[in-house]
């Protein structure tokens, strides 16, 4: 498979460098396309880690969550690789994550818009339920296993689409692009999706991501 790393970051990014390392040792393959979307000040951060060459936007002022994602996403379908992974600054990766397995789904699920990575439980709700899975739990519709691939297990669910670590296709992201909303984006674009008869994928069961940041910046 082939596929873009798009970064999206913002602020100090000061958990950056753990993002990419971790995200660098446990993702394969390598991606054939580097882009980084910085939304404010300070310097491009480059996400290469052996001199590839990559493609960077930086966007002033700072647009907030909502306008860099749709930079970001905007950047992300521009012709090339067949699809994307899409990552924001704030994430440690825990466990190997085999792109190809993901990729395989995404082609024989065309109703599918993406398939994410569980990360770690982040607000109360979720960490007095136990986790993001166990909260969700009951609103998993499906769990499924690969085709020709008995270890690739997967969720389907109509929760909401995640901005979370996630792997797409690029063709599928430039026939649905990110609303113009300045609020709420992510949760209407979640009831776009619905309403195309869309569904939302999860890898695996278990946490992939650990969320490391804080909330700062707008939207964010």
């Amino acid at each position: 498979m082939n596929y873009r790393l798009v970064v999206l970051t913002h602020g100090e990014s000061a958990t950056l460098t753990e993002t990419l390392r971790t995200f660098h040792e446990h993702v394969t393959p390598k991606p054939v396309d580097y882009v980084c979307i910085r939304d404010g000040g300070g310097k491009l951060p480059p996400i290469n880690p052996d001199g590839q060459t990559w493609h960077g936007v930086q966007l002033m002022p700072q647009q907030g969550f909502c306008a860099a994602t749709r930079a970001a996403w905007k950047a992300a379908v521009l012709p090339g690789p067949e699809y994307v992974f899409w990552l924001e600054h704030d994430f440690r990766f825990v466990r190997d994550i085999p792109l190809a397995r993901l990729a395989a789904v995404l082609d024989e699920r065309p109703t599918l818009a993406q398939l994410a990575l569980i990360r770690n439980a982040v607000n109360t709700q979720e960490k007095k339920a136990g986790g993001w899975l166990r909260l969700h739990g009951p609103d998993i519709e499906l769990t499924h296993v690969a085709k020709g691939d008995p270890a690739a297990v997967w969720l389907e669910h109509s929760i909401c689409f995640t901005t979370n670590p996630s792997l797409m296709r690029r063709a599928w992201m430039a026939a649905h692009t990110w609303p113009p909303f300045h609020s709420e984006c992510e949760g209407r674009f979640s009831g776009q999706l619905r309403e195309a008869g869309f569904t939302f994928g999860h890898w695996d069961t278990v946490e992939s991501v650990e969320h490391i940041g804080v909330r700062d910046g707008f939207g964010y």
